[in-house]
């Protein structure tokens, strides 16, 4: 398996759909509630990510509870 790193500015230029791989505990559940709160910020920390994905709303489903019931 390939393993290739890229910065978040260019990941999230990058297209339309993205897979977030890793074992539990490693963040990726974190990735995705601070790139859906940073887009509700009008003064985000990744002015890439607003420029490509702004028009859309982001929702963050935390996938651990459904698991769990």
């Amino acid at each position: 398996r390939r393993t290739r790193r890229i910065d978040a500015g260019s990941w999230f230029e990058a297209g339309e759909r993205f897979v977030v791989l890793g074992d539990a505990g490693s963040g990726k559940s974190m990735l995705l509630r601070v790139i859906a709160l940073d887009l509700l910020d009008e003064g985000g920390a990744f002015p890439e990510l607003a420029a490509r994905w702004a028009d859309r709303l982001p929702i963050y489903l935390p996938f651990p509870r459904w698991a769990a019931e």
